[in-house]
């Protein structure tokens, strides 16, 4: 990449790296759900192939964990559920990105939404909605592989609540 292009997307990316840097060594954090910011792909396009692999691996952790909490063997089979569900949740994802553009475009509130009560009312349902379907779909398609209703639940409420597209409330002006 070169250019005007290349110096803008080498910038966001060098920031973007520096910043989770800072946070991983000073503050002993791990960033998880700044794995899927959909925003920045159109910024910088190689992230997608980060953003599907940091989608996998966290919608992975999460069912895995929630089996083995629940003492729950992990099974061959099981790998055929993480990989149903992590689509499942990209294409939820890909809607609520899709709803948001059209109902907020390329205005002035699509980069700052906190400033706005609307349009910030309007990100947090549209994320609300996206992990209610998340959470839906995980705990309907878990029935086919765990017969436990118990487990099917706790399946469904994790990946609802923790793999929602919370990055869809970052300001776009935080990043560049």
């Amino acid at each position: 990449m070169g250019g005007a292009w290349g110096n803008l997307t080498g910038g966001v990316f060098g920031l973007f790296t520096n910043w989770l840097k800072r946070i991983s060594a000073e503050q002993n954090k791990r960033v998880y759900d700044l794995i899927f910011p959909f925003f920045m792909i159109w910024i910088i396009p190689p992230l997608i192939i980060l953003a599907l692999a940091g989608n996998y691996i966290v919608d992975g952790l999460v069912i895995f964990i929630v089996l083995r909490l629940n003492k729950i063997k992990i099974k061959k089979a099981h790998w055929g559920l993480l990989t149903k569900m992590w689509a499942m949740g990209l294409l939820v994802d890909v809607v609520g990105m899709i709803a948001l553009l059209l109902t907020v475009g390329d205005g002035p509130n699509a980069y700052t939404i906190w400033n706005d009560a609307v349009t910030a009312i309007g990100f947090v349902l549209v994320v609300l909605v996206c992990g209610l379907i998340i959470g839906w779909a995980n705990y309907t398609h878990s029935k086919k592989y765990i017969s436990d209703r118990r487990v099917n639940r706790a399946i469904g409420i994790s990946m609802g609540i923790l793999t929602a597209p919370w990055t869809f409330l970052i300001p776009t002006t935080w990043v560049y």
